[in-house]
């Protein structure tokens, strides 16, 4: 009876998250794109908050959202240049060697991982190798920018391929579509978990 009236729960707060989400294209086509895109990027990161605990802090639970639900877009990948520079100092210069043949292209989590096991502790990587992601870009330059500057645009990465074609800006249709994913990921998530769903974080 207990699991029912949670499912009850989990299924009525992810439905009322999409309901809401249905406005942001309505948004954008109505030019208001920045908001359109710091909104998405709130709701995925209020998704994320379903999957980390309090402990983990609002950029995590963003990006691990979408590395684990947000479907086969390039967000999940890590950006070389993005990776080196969160990088504690003293393994910037070795990483920065390890990686440089693969300035200008993406890499999948596991690879960077594999690339950088020897250069950087497996333990820092294994905790921190998601702020080398697209998404950790996104999140520091739409949500944030967005935020605390009122206004946000698409970023472009001019210099950058993945699989051999230019990349896609990180732009609204991008976000949206990228929020869908997540929401159905996270919602199946909490339902194969009830017990640890709390509406009220």
């Amino acid at each position: 009876m207990v699991d029912e009236v949670r499912e009850r729960v989990i299924r009525a707060h992810f439905r009322d998250l999409r309901k809401r989400s249905e406005l942001l294209p309505e948004l954008h086509h109505r030019g208001y794109t920045s908001e359109a895109m710091m909104i998405a990027c709130c709701y995925i990161e209020a998704a994320g908050k379903k999957l980390l605990p309090a402990q983990s802090g609002n950029k995590e639970r963003f990006v691990r959202a979408v590395i684990e639900y947000g479907g086969v877009g390039p967000l999940a990948l890590v950006h070389p240049k993005q990776l080196v520079e969160s990088l504690p100092s003293k393994c910037r210069r070795e990483a920065s060697e390890v990686l440089s043949p693969r300035q200008g292209s993406l890499l999948g989590i596991e690879e960077a991982r594999d690339l950088l096991s020897g250069a950087v502790h497996d333990e820092w990587l294994d905790r921190n190798l998601w702020r080398g992601t697209l998404a950790a870009i996104a999140y520091e330059l739409i949500r944030n920018q967005a935020i605390h500057s009122g206004r946000a645009v698409p970023i472009t990465f001019d210099e950058t391929r993945h699989e051999g074609k230019p990349l896609p800006p990180i732009d609204f249709d991008a976000l949206y579509s990228t929020l869908g994913s997540v929401l159905e990921g996270v919602e199946a998530h909490c339902l194969s978990r009830p017990e640890t769903f709390d509406p009220l974080k």
